[in-house]
């Protein structure tokens, strides 16, 4: 099998700095994961301590991916599809949680706990935590949605202010 040389499209939303990881397979451009800055990084260092062979370049797909999260990240309400992301190498289970994650409506939160229920693995909701930690595709499997069962945020990939705004834009 052919190494995958990995393309990355870096960009900036209202929030922070964000890159689209991706790659053609079979003429289709597929999204290996979308990488968010953090207090201590950009998804720039992000992507050179992950990515270091990777080549910044963009496509009309990834850009207008690039587009919609930039309008989510400005409070619209924009619906995603999952056609272009690669789930191929993610487990089972942790494609249970991310698909039932998905289909939770804007503005809505839910426990770990409850979308460990609602993915079928009712008693698994720290393996849920640890789906959210490694969720390749934040903004478009909406982790932040995901709060512990007491309230508090829990964590968002070290940048828990984000997880905040966003959760209070969905609201709003």
């Amino acid at each position: 099998m052919d190494k995958i040389i990995p393309l990355v499209f870096l960009f900036h939303t209202d929030l922070d700095s964000v890159a689209i990881v991706w790659f053609l397979k079979d003429g289709a451009v597929k999204i290996m994961e979308i990488i968010i800055s953090n207090p201590q990084f950009s998804a720039e260092q992000r992507v050179a301590v992950r990515y270091p062979f990777s080549n910044f370049s963009g496509c009309k797909k990834v850009i207008q991916l690039s587009e919609k999260i930039k309008r989510y990240c400005q409070g619209k309400n924009e619906k995603f599809a999952l056609d272009m992301f690669d789930f191929e190498g993610i487990p089972k289970f942790r494609k249970d949680v991310y698909f039932a994650l998905f289909k939770t409506e804007r503005g809505e939160t839910l426990s770990y706990g409850e979308l460990a229920i609602i993915s079928g693995y009712p008693f698994a909701a720290r393996a849920v935590g640890t789906a959210m930690k490694n969720n390749p595709f934040p903004f478009v499997i909406p982790c932040h949605r995901v709060i512990r069962s007491d309230g508090s945020l829990g964590g968002f990939f070290g940048a828990e202010e984000i997880k905040k705004k966003l959760i209070e834009m969905e609201k709003s």
